[in-house]
This record gives C-alpha cells, sequence and structure tokens, in this order.
C-alpha cells in the first residue's frame, strides 16, 4: 500500500473531490491482482450534517440532489474518476 502514490491527474482529481464535497482528502494506492490501481480514498467533512443536508438539497453536494437532473453528467465522482482514468494507461478503480 502506498500512501504517496504517483498518478498523472491524481493531485488535480483530489483537488475537485475537496471542491466537490467541502471535505479535506487523503488517498492510497494498491495495485491489484491484474495490475489495476486501486484507490482508497478518505474524505474529512468538517461540516454538520444539516449543512450537508443543505448542499446536498441545493444539489452541490458531490452530485444533483434531484432525481430528475441525475445523469452521468451530474455525478461528479463518476465524471473526475473517468478524467483520472483518461490521464492513466493501467485501469484506475475506488
Amino acid at each position: 500500500m502506498d500512501s504517496n502514490p504517483s498518478l498523472p491527474g491524481l493531485d488535480d482529481f483530489l483537488r475537485s473531490l475537496e471542491r466537490i464535497f467541502f471535505a479535506e482528502s487523503e488517498v492510497k494506492l494498491v495495485s491489484g491482482k491484474t495490475g489495476e490501481n486501486q484507490l482508497i480514498l478518505n474524505l474529512r467533512c468538517r461540516l454538520s450534517l444539516l449543512d450537508v443536508l443543505y448542499h446536498f438539497r441545493k444539489g452541490n453536494w458531490g452530485h444533483c440532489g434531484n432525481p430528475e437532473c441525475c445523469s452521468a453528467e451530474n455525478d461528479h465522482l463518476k465524471v473526475q474518476l473517468e478524467n483520472l482514468q483518461n490521464r492513466n494507461t493501467q485501469p484506475v478503480d475506488i
């Protein structure tokens, strides 16, 4: 387990998650049996439950809070993971 991984685009990925989820992030890298990069994410949120629910309902907490507008484009975690994958030659998974 590497607690200081070096993957192309990883810093941008982590900054995006911190901004989207209003959290501090840490990541560890584990090499899978088939050679894929498996990330272990730790997001520490310093907001109260009421703050989290407020932002979730407004639709700016990691994804759209309204079921009618939820789509692949609005799933920010999925989009950021795809961006990270596009910058790496080996598969990346969380």
